[in-house]
């Protein structure tokens, strides 16, 4: 009898199509006429031994899966070579996800570990908007107040308080001053 050694690729994917057992010689024949290639494949592209063996047994393992399946007419060495490809694809996708969930969460961890900070700095700069509003002249709080807190347009400040247009952005500006004055210190984009 023959040694598988002896068969062709193509003959080799015909027997293993009719494989029964993973203990297969054809099966074996295949695997040992290409992983090699495949591995050295998928560490040039990876650059990791224990990545590369994993690519490389994941593509052997899917080619048992599906041998009564697959039509490997052509070439067994093209359908593997093809096959490491696109697990090295998959794979790469992967590691970039891992490695992008792995900042988010490290950024949203951080920012969980200054909320408490950030909560008591956003308190003080309540305060702060709060002593600044009331100290501000009596039109000018009013403007102010009915612009940031009611969400008044220029106009229809203007309109309800029966001022022009102009006074109401000048009375902005004047409120808008002084809170960037107390505020300075802090950095505070809203305003």
């Amino acid at each position: 009898m023959a040694s598988y050694q002896d068969f062709s690729d193509v003959e080799l994917a015909t027997m293993l199509r009719e494989a029964e057992s993973v203990s297969n010689p054809a099966f074996a024949e295949l695997y040992n006429r290409y992983w090699k290639k495949l591995l050295v494949v998928a560490m040039h592209r990876l650059g990791s031994l224990d990545e590369s063996e994993e690519v490389v047994q994941e593509v052997f393992y899917n080619l048992w899966k599906r041998r009564t399946s697959l039509t490997l007419v052509a070439s067994p060495a093209t359908y593997l070579a093809t096959a490491v490809k696109y697990e090295i694809i998959n794979r790469l996708g992967k590691i970039q996800r891992d490695a992008e969930y792995k900042r988010h969460t490290e950024r949203r961890n951080q920012s969980t570990d200054n909320s408490t900070q950030e909560s008591i700095g956003s308190n003080e700069v309540r305060l702060i908007i709060a002593d600044t509003v009331k100290a501000l002249p009596e039109k000018c709080r009013i403007v102010y107040q009915l612009s940031r807190e009611n969400g008044y347009t220029q106009n229809q400040i203007a309109d309800k308080l029966n001022i022009s247009s102009r006074t109401v952005e000048s009375h902005l500006a004047r409120a808008m001053k002084s809170l960037r004055t107390r505020l300075r210190h802090f950095q505070v984009f809203f305003l």
